[in-house]
């Protein structure tokens, strides 16, 4: 304990010293901020009335209102207006006036500029401002207390003796318990030594600090471990093993069984005696492809582990039992093989799930195929029947419309609308169904080839509502030319349909993300709610009347759908008012 006390009686002087030092600057600078606050304070106090005067002077009235405030501040001393000449000319007390300033302050009786004089033996101090009295230079002189000044003093050097008694004290009670860091640990592994030396093999030294004592505390703990490891029973190594609930087989350099637990004995219905000592090959199925045999144990080998293998396992039955194996070699300082350890968990139930996942796919699919497949021929097979009711609701109207009364007309008019109506959502479902029933095989198309026959699709409406199409130059992708050139077509179309009072104006660009293309269509037009960004994309949803904006409502959803069939999404972007920009991804494909 001596060196304790030595190391603790150094040290804290040593930190008492900086303290103190610390403490000593704080208080001067403390003490200096405070001055310079009342001098502050007194400064713009005096710019104040200075002002006052100066302008009372000129209007031949004089700010006595302020000057008697100013008397009534508890740091008060005196006020006076001195001439050039040095006489006060007025003061806060009429025996002051008429007499010479220097009298009283001659060291300081002819100064003229802005100045600062401050007596701190005598606790006082005086502003002199600089006044423009009828071209003539007088000056405003403002006295006041540093009493309060000196009691701050007191008052700051009080709490930086306490604060530096409670930091040394705290100083104190950081170095003992800093100290005793370092010398209980000794005692600490004395402790163990003795502790291991009895036979309790247990016992661990409780260090975790990061210096060369946590090493050597690391150290003691790990030779330890290493003890108790080597004379831990087997009995209990054997107990482990047989409490997993999957299987664990270890084989040795040539590959023959040397421990198994129960979980494989059960899953394979063999007595642990009937594996150990065989080869491992006859455990797996014949025909599958197993871990431990050619090019696949020359890889565990080199690797030196094998996760996530699946495989087949045989029972003793001759039942299959799929399997999901994980392998590791365990080799000595020589890089010889000790053990290889396969650990196996029983997938039967996963396979039968994915099975069943697999059959539910391949009916959905075919649900699907034969649902586009009726929707396609129910829109084609109505087609024929539908355009003979047209045709005959037209001839009735071109025959007897205005022979017949006005509700009849009306009512006439009507029908061949619906039937109009009709026959455009009819032909829309065709060519919806049709992006799945005709389909083109993926081949490198040039976008900006499909986006100039998209255009001259539009030609007309484009040049009816004075629409500017402009693009960034398009890349090829692998695509079927005929849905993009309908995807282009669609969205374009829309851009120009839903158009605001000022003339169209659609920008197509391309940028490349990642592994895929992301399209843009930007507009000006009339915009989207985002609150319907998902709803247009489905079949037969509108945002406006009929009379606002014709169609049926399908465009966005065979949009939707050609992306998709194409691997990418598509999506919108848009305020009302403020136009929309639609994007759409196309897959990088080689």
């Amino acid at each position: 304990m001596k060196l304790f006390w030595k190391i603790f009686a150094a040290a804290f002087i040593s930190f008492a010293m900086v303290i103190s030092f610390i403490s000593y600057v704080l208080t001067i600078r403390q003490v200096s901020d405070a001055e310079n606050h009342i001098v502050e304070e007194h400064g713009v106090i005096a710019s104040f009335i200075s002002k006052e005067i100066e302008k009372g002077h000129q209007e031949s009235r004089w700010p006595f209102e302020s000057l008697r405030k100013l008397s009534e501040r508890d740091d008060f001393l005196f006020w006076w207006v001195l001439r050039d000449d040095g006489t006060i000319h007025l003061a806060d007390s009429t025996s002051f006036m008429g007499t010479y300033a220097y009298q009283y302050f001659p060291e300081i009786a002819n100064t003229r500029d802005e100045n600062v004089f401050l007596n701190r033996n005598q606790n006082y101090g005086i502003l002199v401002k600089p006044l423009e009295a009828g071209g003539k230079e007088w000056s405003f002189w403002l006295g006041f207390s540093l009493k309060e000044l000196f009691e701050m003093k007191k008052e700051i050097i009080l709490w930086t003796t306490v604060v530096s008694l409670l930091a040394w004290g705290l100083v104190g009670v950081i170095l003992y318990f800093t100290i005793m860091h370092f010398t209980e640990p000794i005692k600490s592994l004395t402790v163990g030594a003795a502790t291991i030396g009895k036979g309790d093999l247990t016992y661990r030294v409780k260090i975790e600090s990061k210096d060369e004592l946590g090493e050597l505390a690391s150290s003691f703990n790990k030779m330890a471990e290493d003890l108790e490891q080597i004379t831990v029973s087997k009995d209990y190594v054997n107990s482990i093993i047989d409490s997993m609930i999957d299987s664990l087989v270890v084989v040795d350099q040539d590959l023959k069984i040397m421990t198994t637990n129960k979980a494989t004995c059960k899953l394979l219905g063999y007595k642990e005696e009937e594996l150990i000592g065989r080869t491992v090959e006859p455990l797996f199925a014949t025909g599958e492809d197993i871990p431990l045999a050619g090019t696949n144990l020359k890889k565990l080998i080199e690797e030196s582990e094998v996760s996530s293998y699946e495989t087949y396992y045989q029972a003793k039955s001759g039942k299959k039992i799929p399997m999901l194996l994980s392998c590791s070699v365990i080799k000595d300082e020589d890089g010889d093989i000790i053990w290889i350890v396969c650990a196996g968990k029983d997938i039967t139930e996963r396979k039968r799930m994915e099975e069943k996942l697999k059959q539910t796919l391949a009916e959905l699919k075919r649900s699907n195929s034969e649902l586009e497949q009726f929707a396609y021929l129910t829109s084609h097979d109505l087609q024929e029947p539908l355009r003979m009711v047209s045709s005959y609701l037209q001839l009735l109207e071109r025959r007897y419309k205005g022979r017949l009364t006005s509700d009849a007309d009306e009512f006439i008019a009507y029908a061949v609308d619906g039937a109009t109506r009709m026959r455009k959502m009819i032909n829309d479902l065709l060519d919806y169904s049709r992006g799945s029933t005709r389909r083109k095989p993926f081949q490198p198309t040039k976008c900006e080839a499909v986006l100039e026959r998209a255009l001259a699709n539009l030609r007309v409406v484009i040049e009816e509502s004075g629409t500017v199409v402009t693009h960034h130059p398009l890349p090829t992708v692998m695509a079927d030319d005929v849905q993009l050139l309908q995807l282009f077509q669609n969205l374009i179309g829309n851009a120009i349909k839903f158009r605001s009072q000022e003339p169209p104006r659609v920008y197509v660009s391309a940028e490349q993300k990642g592994n895929e293309w992301v399209f843009s269509i930007r507009d000006n037009g009339i915009g989207i709610d985002p609150e319907y960004a998902e709803r247009i994309f489905q079949v037969f949803q509108r945002l406006h009347s009929r009379a606002e904006y014709p169609g049926t409502g399908i465009g966005l959803a065979i949009c939707k759908k050609v992306v998709e069939r194409h691997g990418g999404r598509i999506w919108v972007k848009s305020q009302p008012g403020a136009g929309s920009t639609f994007y759409f991804t196309i897959p990088i494909k080689e």
